[in-house]
């Protein structure tokens, strides 16, 4: 694993839990950019909404069948030690070289 520029929050989730990122319609312009906008309210607002509450259901239905079979078959990208180890060992500096086009 290299270093990134850019996360999420989920993406440091994702490597110790049973994740998902869903992404929906209803938006317009490059995301966290001055330019974005929402262009469908219902869709944007309500869509993620109801997504997630009927995905709950879908898990906790029958006891958390489904629940306990996701967390049962989820096997981790790191242990939480191996992924705090790799952490500290991201901070930095780097400094880019505009004439060369790389970073030191």
């Amino acid at each position: 694993m290299g270093h990134r520029a850019s996360s999420t929050d989920l993406g440091d989730v994702s490597h110790l839990l049973p994740s998902i990122h869903p992404h929906m319609n209803g938006g317009n312009g490059s995301h966290h950019s001055k330019d974005w906008y929402i262009s469908d309210k219902e869709m944007e607002y309500l869509g993620p909404a109801k997504s997630l509450a009927t995905m709950a259901v879908d898990l906790l239905y029958g006891d958390g069948a489904k629940a306990k079979e996701v967390i049962e078959n989820h096997k981790p990208l790191m242990t939480k030690q191996a992924y705090l180890a790799y952490q500290d060992e991201i901070p930095g500096m780097e400094i880019y070289d505009g004439e060369t086009g790389t970073s030191a």
